[in-house]
């Protein structure tokens, strides 16, 4: 059987010599396991809570009533005997196409929500707590790896074209492309675009920038809230700096995996200034360096070790570089011996 024509079967749209000949498809056992595994899967959907509060009571009752006018008899002006499993053919059938009523209208209004403005469409929400990562992988196969403290808003469109997302605090994106459709993500006012690509975003609510480190393809981005805008790309191991307040940015090619910390647990740096060690790990633990002299700037620093917490990073550098620090609040100072 063509499935295309089953699928215009539910969607009312196939003539009457082909919705019969769909019938007696749904009587053979092919038809028979078509229909067991689409009640399976309608079944599931039914049970999402994020579907059942779209259809009102009175879009249910004249679906049924659709779904009643649909039956077709073989002869007309005939009182039909069915036994009792061509009747359970028939209520699976127009429980499916009921399901299929239920989703047209599920997408019908997001897709007209997707004309208005991104925050009215009233997407889906992923929150993690201080001490949870959460993985998530969408239906197009792209994955988001959402880092503790975080959210993430999801379009209720995103399966249908418009494959949007917002985030407050930080992810890791695994993004499958697709020119037609592109990925777009909102963070602080800023949009970005994958190109093709794996890259981390960090966006904390509290904080005044937006940092981008790219390990795969590209990423372009760009101001939403400037009436010029001027899109900055971003390619394999390059991380972006923006900064909201003074409205400038800044593109490094340095250590970019260790911005992917947090996920794969691993800190590398080899022959590098401590100034330089220092700019990434105040990007990375939120905290800011100061230093008692400069000829510390240049002292080399080489370590591969397992991201743990600051004072466990801090009290490395300062064995292997024979200094010393001291932190008050978000600041480190450090000194030597």
């Amino acid at each position: 059987m063509d499935k295309s024509i089953v699928e215009k079967y539910f969607n009312n749209e196939c003539t009457e010599p082909e919705a019969r000949k769909v019938l007696q498809w749904f009587d053979t056992p092919e038809g028979e396991k078509y229909l067991r595994e689409n009640m399976d899967d309608n079944i599931r959907l039914l049970k999402d809570d994020k579907i059942k509060p779209m259809i009102a009571y009175e879009e249910k009752n004249e679906m049924w009533d659709n779904i009643r006018s649909r039956i077709w008899y073989p002869k007309k002006n005939r009182m039909l005997v069915w036994d009792s499993s061509y009747l359970s053919k028939i209520a699976v059938i127009l429980f499916i196409f009921g399901i299929s009523s239920v989703l047209y209208v599920w997408r019908y209004h997001f897709y007209s929500k997707s004309k208005e403005n991104y925050s009215h469409s009233q997407p889906i929400h992923y929150h993690t707590t201080t001490d949870e990562i959460k993985s998530l992988i969408l239906k197009d196969s792209s994955q988001i790896v959402l880092n503790s403290g975080s959210d993430l808003w999801i379009s209720r469109n995103y399966s249908t074209g418009d494959r949007e997302v917002k985030l407050q605090g930080e992810a890791l994106f695994k993004v499958i492309h697709n020119t037609e459709h592109p990925f777009l993500i909102h963070v602080h006012g800023i949009l970005i675009k994958d190109l093709g690509t794996t890259f981390n975003v960090k966006a904390k609510p509290q904080q005044e920038n937006v940092q981008i480190a790219v390990t795969e393809g590209k990423v372009a981005f760009e101001s939403q809230k400037n009436d010029k805008k001027q899109a900055i790309l971003l390619s394999k191991g390059q991380f972006g700096y923006l900064d909201l307040e003074n409205r400038t940015s800044r593109v490094d090619n340095f250590e970019v995996n260790n911005y992917l910390s947090w996920h794969n647990g691993n800190l590398t740096y080899t022959n590098t200034s401590l100034k330089k060690v220092c700019t990434q790990l105040g990007r990375l633990y939120d905290v800011s360096f100061e230093f008692s002299s400069h000829q510390m700037y240049n002292k080399k620093l080489t370590m591969d070790i397992k991201r743990g917490s600051l004072k466990n990073v801090l009290n490395v550098i300062s064995l292997t570089l024979n200094i010393s620090y001291q932190k008050k609040e978000n600041i480190v100072t450090w000194m030597n011996q």
